[in-house]
């Protein structure tokens, strides 16, 4: 893991996101009020439950994890979600990273990590044009990691924030095909050590709403 990061800058990237997905959702909103025929008269994707999953990769935001382990991980995630009003949902997902076996440079030692994400938030969906629909979701996330190397076991809890969009491709009744793409990330700072999790992560997926 990287040596020492401030808790503190954290915290301001957090902040930063979650401005800039309020600002998105208010520039959606525009959109859709403004009057152009395609948007207007629109409505969420039928069906006021949702069950998904996506099939993707991780790039780990961490630079030591990418050396030991290289990159990307491979993930399933699996997310349900309720509207609760008109196009706004919430919704939870947990996501499972395959198991990573590694080597640390210099020394040549073996290396062992797996990680499980579970996040909860809000989301915002709309229609696009005929069978072609929108989300985007952000909310929290609690990242649970295991790592064994040099003979000993680590384990912890992270807490931090994710942000994703996806774009649903109806195919039959209520199913849809999910492409997401979105960003992740966690820092824990204990003494001269700092834990980050997270990254870029992008996947293809099943939809079934009702």
């Amino acid at each position: 893991m990287k040596k020492s990061k401030i808790r503190k800058g954290f915290m301001k990237s957090t902040a930063t996101s979650s401005l800039l997905f309020g600002v998105f959702l208010c520039l959606i909103g525009g959109m859709n009020g403004y009057g152009g025929q395609a948007m207007e008269g629109s409505t969420p994707p039928e069906g006021r439950f949702g069950l998904f999953l996506t099939l993707g990769f991780l790039a780990p935001r961490d630079a030591d994890f990418r050396k030991i382990y290289g990159s990307p991980v491979f993930f399933p995630a699996f997310r349900a979600e309720g509207r609760v009003y008109n196009r706004f949902s919430v919704w939870a997902e947990y996501s499972l990273t395959s198991k990573k076996t590694g080597t640390i440079p210099v020394i040549g030692e073996k290396a062992e990590s797996s990680q499980s994400s579970l996040a909860f938030g809000g989301g915002y969906s709309g229609w696009i044009d005929g069978g072609l629909s929108y989300q985007v979701r952000a909310g929290l996330c609690s990242i649970s990691y295991n790592e064994t190397a040099l003979g000993s076991e680590e384990s912890g809890n992270v807490l931090g924030f994710k942000i994703e969009g996806s774009l649903f491709y109806r195919i039959k009744s209520n199913f849809f095909l999910e492409a997401a793409a979105g960003y992740s990330a966690g820092s824990e700072t204990d003494g001269a050590l700092s834990v980050e999790l997270g990254g870029l992560r992008a996947g293809l997926g099943l939809a079934w709403r009702f």
